[in-house]
């Protein structure tokens, strides 16, 4: 409920200095009412199979794939909040990135039209994948389906060992 996400995010605002990002598909967007949600609690909304209007939330984070057009990325970019969300490659979430480089050329064409930082995220689980995508020019790279099945794990030790592990080559 929407209740429950605001005492949530408020916890996590009042413990951590880092800015939130929301990611979610249209389905929690309604579920959540993140509409409803004032905007000092997060910092953007990343909805992955809609496209949303940045006036109804507080900021908007865009997804970038090899198939954009041009025209596709100038928009995306101009209504871009934070960072460009690049995928890695074709595919879903919690694949693997081995054998995918389009991303490098994503991040070259958003870079035509700004100076947004460009994260890279699907498929990364490692520290070698972390160091790869930061090597072939991203500014971040973005743990999505790793971190969440190092977290359902329940092993709080095992996600600190997971963060600590994708630090030490970076």
């Amino acid at each position: 409920t929407a209740k429950r996400a605001y005492e949530e995010l408020s916890k996590i605002r009042k413990v951590f200095s880092s800015r939130i990002v929301l990611m979610t598909y249209e389905e929690g967007l309604k579920k959540y009412e993140i509409q409803k949600l004032p905007r000092w609690i997060y910092d953007a909304l990343l909805c992955v199979d809609g496209v949303q209007r940045r006036e109804d939330y507080a900021g908007l984070v865009h997804i970038f794939s090899q198939s954009l057009s041009g025209e596709e990325i100038r928009q995306a970019v101009e209504e871009s909040d934070l960072f460009a969300y690049v995928v890695s490659g074709e595919g879903k979430t919690g694949g693997t990135i081995s054998g995918h480089s389009g991303y490098v050329e994503t991040i070259a064409r958003i870079r035509a039209y700004s100076a947004i930082p460009a994260y890279v995220g699907f498929g990364i689980k490692s520290a070698q994948d972390v160091a790869e995508v930061l090597g072939n020019g991203a500014d971040g790279a973005i743990i999505g389906s790793e971190l969440i099945r190092k977290v359902n794990s329940g092993d709080l030790r095992l996600v600190e060992q997971y963060l600590k592990s994708l630090c030490q080559k970076v």
